[in-house]
């Protein structure tokens, strides 16, 4: 969210240089964190490492009930799940994110924590997906038998419309994403069905 208005694309660590700061008071919120970490290394000699993860998704996370509450992934999964249809999405679906599994995510923070220090890092996948061809995916997984359609309805006030890291860097650090968007969406469905059984 630190690069919420961002023009590079993908989007590098350096972008951050030239990007005007977040309009939302979460992206600010983001950005004011990184500028306190730099600055008590700067003053007091403090170490730190910035992460900046793009679009978090997997097992643990189930879909809120209001807009705004939870992530993509699990509301539309939810919905495609819930027999939804026309299926409903945020804006023109034609926003679009790099989604990161929750366990390449987390191998990546112990990865690099490891072995850097006072820096800042992109994690992610580099792959840029829309939401209209997340939820196509996500409702042929499911196992929806009818055309695919949408219902669009409103979207945030900052709604970013194009959100895509360059991960070069922590690329050239060794580590690897492991799990593709496909992978990860079967998990998180089979995870989130198991749920749903133990709910009931």
């Amino acid at each position: 969210m630190v690069f919420e208005r961002a023009a590079i694309f993908p989007t590098p660590e350096t972008a951050l240089e030239m990007t005007p700061p977040p309009l939302s008071g979460y992206g600010f919120s983001k950005l004011v964190a990184e500028y306190v970490a730099r600055t008590y290394h700067e003053q007091y000699g403090v170490k730190f490492l910035i992460v900046r993860p793009f679009n978090a998704y997997g097992p643990g996370e189930m879909a809120g009930d209001y807009v705004g509450y939870a992530h993509v992934i699990p509301d539309l999964i939810r919905k495609t799940m819930s027999g939804l249809y026309p299926l409903e999405i945020l804006g023109s679906g034609q926003q679009t994110r790099s989604y990161t599994y929750v366990d390449d995510l987390a191998e990546a923070i112990v990865y690099i924590t490891e072995r850097y220090e006072n820096t800042d890092f992109n994690i992610g996948n580099g792959v840029e997906t829309s939401v209209l061809e997340l939820a196509q995916r996500i409702w042929k997984l499911c196992g929806r038998k009818e055309q695919f359609q949408v219902n669009h309805v409103p979207s945030y006030t900052y709604d970013v419309q194009r959100r895509v890291p360059d991960v070069s860097k922590v690329l050239a650090t060794g580590w690897r994403p492991k799990v593709s968007l496909e992978q990860g969406l079967a998990l998180t469905l089979e995870w989130i069905k198991q749920q749903a059984v133990i709910s009931q």
